[in-house]
C-alpha cells in the first residue's frame, strides 16, 4: 500500500512537472508572438504615419485607406440623412472603436488620413464635432471639433502607459 502511494505520488509529480514545462513553454510563445505582433504594429504605424495609408495589415487585416471607405459607407448616410432632417441638421451619436474614430476624426476634420494618430481617442472617451451646415456641404470635410477625447466621466485614472510601450 505504501509503495503504491509512494508511485501514485510520483506519477502526479512528473505530471505536475511536464504540465508546469508545457505551460511556461506556451506563455514564453505567447511573449515572443507579442513581441513580434507590438514590433509589426510599429511598422505598420510608421508606414502610415508617412502617408502609406494603403498598406494593409498582413493576414487580412485592412489598410487604414479601406478602413475609411468601409466606415464612410455606414457613417456618411446616416450623417446626410441627419442633414437633411432639419434645418442646421440633427445630433448623431456613433459609437465605434478608437481606431476607427483616428481615422474618421483625421480624414474628416484634418482631410489627411495620415495624421490619425494626432487623434487621441481612449475607451469610452467623448469627442464632439460640429459640421459647416450650410446647404449642400459635403459631409466628408468641414467638420471643427469641440471636444476631442474627453474622459472626464471616468474620475481620476491611473498613470497611463507610455505610447510607445503598446501600438
Amino acid at each position: 500500500m505504501v509503495q503504491r502511494l509512494g508511485q501514485i505520488l510520483l506519477k502526479a509529480r512528473v505530471l505536475s512537472q511536464d504540465v508546469l514545462r508545457d505551460a511556461l513553454l506556451r506563455a514564453k510563445e505567447k511573449r515572443e508572438k507579442l513581441g513580434e505582433t507590438l514590433v509589426a504594429m510599429k511598422r505598420y504605424h510608421a508606414a502610415w504615419d508617412s502617408g502609406k495609408v494603403d498598406v494593409a495589415v498582413e493576414g487580412g487585416g485592412e489598410s487604414p485607406a479601406s478602413a475609411f471607405e468601409r466606415a464612410w459607407a455606414g457613417v456618411g448616410p446616416v450623417l446626410a440623412r441627419h442633414a437633411a432632417a432639419a434645418p442646421g441638421g440633427e445630433t448623431v451619436a456613433l459609437v465605434a472603436h478608437g481606431r476607427i474614430f483616428k481615422i474618421l476624426l483625421s480624414t474628416l476634420v484634418a482631410g489627411d488620413l495620415a495624421k490619425m494618430d494626432a487623434f487621441p481617442q481612449g475607451n469610452t472617451a467623448v469627442t464632439i464635432l460640429e459640421h459647416d451646415a450650410a446647404p449642400g456641404a459635403r459631409l466628408d470635410r468641414g467638420w471643427r471639433v469641440v471636444l476631442l477625447n474627453d474622459q472626464s466621466h471616468l474620475g481620476p485614472q491611473p498613470p497611463q502607459i507610455p505610447g510607445d510601450a503598446l501600438v
